[in-house]
């Protein structure tokens, strides 16, 4: 295994990222949106001799469907499901102009239709072969490059099967797939599906300032191309990249920001955004299942498994995002559920990655984790850039104590997509396994440029800085942490033993205390660590002279056994000796 270049981090770098945003930005958020409610009330409101939306879904739909571009199709055809009936039962659907298909690109597409990608590619480049570029058929050109793509895909996932999950393997087909169509942009000939197929060429050829002008050309000449939109977003690894680009003014630019945000886990921004989509796709399960995806990022479980519960009951026999619902019931220990989901997807469909993957989160939740492995590993062998499976594995790899295993795990997982927190977050879990601190700081800093609103970011940077005897950086960074919502307490306790380890009793009280109360609102049992910050609190208290406060934490210490009932017992017997001692001065 030859690991990728590392490198280390400055010794103390300050952490500045900003927690809220400016007044500035929040008015350029408000002016976006009113924007883009104006683009897609503009569509919707057709005028006389325009093409309505639904036509115009059944157009780009059917185009799609002809060049194999199924996913597309799928998703285009879910949204023409849900529009109103109403918004167009006074218009023909089909109001396509183009010729019929010749026979040869018929035979050519049931071929395709088989997976007989080569069979397929073979048939279109003998026409191909004997026309000029001017006369070429774009479809047709485009078909052939798709189904060529799609061999070369299906080849370089059989050597990853046989050879193992890190091996380097490239699509063979690309370089002729490339040289087809780059000819033909020169010549200005590519329509908009070949510009969005050599937009993915140059992807693959790490050329991604191309690709991304590419993939605008295309949209620009058909924004229905949903998989160009998709293609588009790995290709912004920042908000500086994504506001350069001169997207089309056309309303499925909403669609493609709010799967932007939801890429970039900024969850209170997506939802905005599919609030404006809502009204005009009443029906429509994807926006459904964005929403159940958004509430999980943002960590508030309940809400996001009662929408995964209620779109399940609409759509019984669906996959698409069902993996992130077993994640949900994984992380809520809901052990029956998880079982019952594995049980209903197996038998909807056992040989897809989301399946594999969601009998590998319950078996992990059983602790059977070399059985998880195997049906993670499983998931990647039918979808090699299935990001959550690498993310997956490289977890139970850490669980049996193979953390070079998880690294690989993990780094492929980053190949696939840079602002994958997860990735980064687990590469410093690695390194912090094998006690290498300044390479797990590196990239739980990685982690937290992505998530700077994570509580759980800011604590593992905390512990980093913890670890190499930097108090004040740990100490700034848990403050961080409690801060952005620090759900589980962890920043409050460690906030309180740096302090005691400082000797700052006040403020160590302060945080301990902060943690009761934080514990008592949740009505949690305590603790062993807030039994231990209790009994500090009785010890200070007493200190102070506060002998009601120091009587009530000792008392309720005697309901846990140990070391801190004996202690608060002895305490209590001290403090009711002064308080009668007090009395008596007092008659």
């Amino acid at each position: 295994i030859k690991p990728t270049p590392l490198l280390l981090p400055a010794p103390a770098p300050s952490l500045t990222l900003s927690l809220s945003p400016s007044t500035g930005e929040m008015q350029r958020s408000m002016s976006n949106m009113e924007k883009l409610e104006g683009l897609i009330q503009e569509a919707f409101s057709v005028k006389q001799g325009d093409l309505t939306v639904a036509q115009q879904l059944m157009d780009a739909s059917r185009q799609c469907s002809e060049r194999g571009l199924l996913h597309s199709a799928s998703w285009l055809t879910e949204r023409l499901a849900a529009l109103d009936p109403a918004s167009y039962s006074d218009t023909p659907l089909y109001v396509s102009q183009e010729a019929a298909p010749a026979p040869y690109f018929l035979q050519a597409k049931a071929y395709f239709d088989l997976k007989q990608f080569d069979r397929a590619a073979h048939i279109l480049n003998q026409e191909i072969e004997e026309k000029s570029d001017t006369s070429l058929d774009m479809k047709v050109v485009f078909l052939s490059c798709y189904s060529l793509y799609l061999a070369g895909e299906k080849r370089k996932t059989d050597v990853l099967i046989e050879l193992g999950e890190r091996t380097p393997a490239e699509n063979k087909q690309l370089p002729r797939i490339y040289r087809l169509l780059n000819r033909l942009a020169a010549s200005d000939l590519l329509d908009a599906y070949g510009l969005y197929l050599l937009a993915i060429a140059e992807r693959e050829r790490k050329n991604k300032a191309r690709a991304r002008t590419l993939l605008l050309e295309s949209l620009s000449l058909q924004p229905y191309q949903w998989g160009a939109w998709q293609a588009l977003i790995p290709l912004c690894p920042n908000r500086d990249v994504l506001s350069s680009l001169e997207l089309p003014e056309h309303w499925m630019q909403i669609y493609f920001l709010a799967e932007y945000e939801l890429e970039q886990a900024e969850t209170l921004n997506a939802l905005p955004l599919y609030d404006i989509l809502r009204p005009f796709f009443p029906t429509c399960l994807h926006i459904k299942a964005s929403r159940a995806v958004s509430y999980y990022k943002a960590q508030d479980y309940p809400k996001s498994m009662k929408h995964f519960e209620g779109l399940l009951a609409e759509d019984p026999y669906r996959l698409e995002h069902v993996d992130i619902y077993s994640n949900i019931l994984y992380v809520t220990r809901k052990e029956g559920e998880l079982s019952d989901l594995a049980f209903r997807v197996s038998m909807t469909d056992k040989y897809t990655p989301e399946t594999c993957a969601i009998i590998g989160n319950y078996y992990s939740l059983k602790d059977n984790h070399q059985k998880a492995i195997e049906y993670f590993l499983r998931a990647l062998s039918l979808n090699q850039k299935y990001l959550a499976a690498w993310t997956l594995l490289g977890h139970e790899y850490l669980e049996v104590k193979r953390p070079t295993s998880a690294i690989n795990a993990y780094r492929s997982a980053v190949d696939i997509n840079t602002q994958d927190f997860r990735a980064w977050y687990g590469l410093g879990q690695a390194f912090e396994f094998m006690d290498m601190i300044a390479y797990a700081l590196y990239y739980y800093r990685k982690a937290l440029e992505i998530r700077p609103y994570d509580s759980r970011m800011w604590s593992a940077v905390a512990e980093c800085y913890s670890s190499m005897d930097m108090p004040e950086e740990a100490i700034r960074c848990y403050t961080r942490a409690e801060n952005n919502n620090d759900v589980h307490g962890l920043a409050l306790i460690k906030l309180a033993n740096l302090y005691i380890k400082r000797k700052d009793t006040d403020k160590a009280a302060h945080y301990f205390k902060l943690n009761m109360e934080r514990l008592d609102a949740a009505a949690q049992e305590l603790d062993e660590a807030a039994i231990k910050g209790l009994s500090f609190l009785a010890q200070h208290t007493y200190e102070l002279g506060l002998l009601e406060d120091a009587e009530r934490y000792a008392s309720r210490l005697l309901d846990f056994p140990g070391k801190e009932k004996e202690e608060a017992k002895s305490l209590l017997r001290v403090i009711h000796a002064a308080q009668a001692a007090t009395a008596a001065e007092d008659q």
